[in-house]
């Protein structure tokens, strides 16, 4: 079981990472800037929840928990709001053409497109956890600077 925990998350880093790299190798070799219209938005959005669902159920089989709903709703409003900034970012979905046939072209196309949706989700969940910490270490700070006195309560 741990080595295919390890495997997925060496197979969820390679995508993140060839999700973030491959779009700029695309867009050296552009002469005009890629601009999507209200479709390749939709697209987007489609690609940002697929992103959250290999997100989401590589988490949950790596963390060995129960299924939380709350945190499964949490995460599912946080793809929102991820797929808000990739629309107002303007990543374009990307369609790859291999020499290798079909299936390799919708497997290269799968990591393409769920790769920045992915980046952007871990990102913005790590940025609320560690705003989450600091706030906990700020109210923390505050009572100890308050000094000695009644316990607080809960």
């Amino acid at each position: 079981m741990r080595k295919f925990l390890l495997y997925a998350a060496i197979l969820v880093s390679l995508c993140m990472a060839i999700g973030a790299i491959v779009p700029m190798a695309f867009a050296q070799g552009e002469t005009e800037p890629v601009t999507p219209g209200p479709e390749e938005a939709a697209i987007t959005f489609g690609w940002i929840v697929a992103a959250w669902l290999v997100y989401s159920f590589v988490g949950f089989f790596a963390s060995g928990e129960s299924f939380n709903g709350i945190k499964f709703a949490k995460t599912f409003l946080v793809t929102i709001l991820v797929g808000f900034i990739a629309i107002a970012l303007k990543i374009a979905p990307t369609t790859v053409a291999t020499e290798y046939g079909p299936i390799l072209d919708q497997i290269a196309t799968i990591i393409v497109n769920t790769g920045p949706g992915i980046t952007l989700i871990y990102l913005l969940e790590k940025l609320w956890k560690i705003v989450v910490a600091l706030k906990t270490k700020w109210e923390q700070a505050k009572q100890i600077a308050a000094g000695p006195g009644p316990p607080a309560t809960a």
